[in-house]
């Protein structure tokens, strides 16, 4: 099944693409990494698997986040305190 979305102008279907798919893939490798990092080394390559491990999350946050700000209609504004 293709995950399909429609351009504004035109209202035809145009393929999306899988960045929130790749956001989720990045998100389970880094969770793996930093899980199995502790549990099969010591010293320097624990904490590289950890560190990598967190890096990886953080990226695949980023990249589903921006991806599920992208599908809003448009109507986010930033908040007006002085008014």
């Amino acid at each position: 099944m293709v995950d399909t979305m429609t351009d504004s102008l035109s209202k035809t279907p145009v393929e999306r693409p899988p960045v929130s798919r790749v956001g989720l893939t990045a998100m389970f490798i880094g969770v793996a990494l930093a899980l199995l990092g502790p549990a099969l080394f010591d010293g320097f390559v624990k904490g590289l698997f950890i560190g990598a491990g967190v890096a990886l999350v953080v990226l695949g946050v980023i990249v589903v986040s921006a991806r599920w700000r992208a599908r809003a209609d448009g109507a986010w504004l930033p908040s007006r305190d002085d008014e």
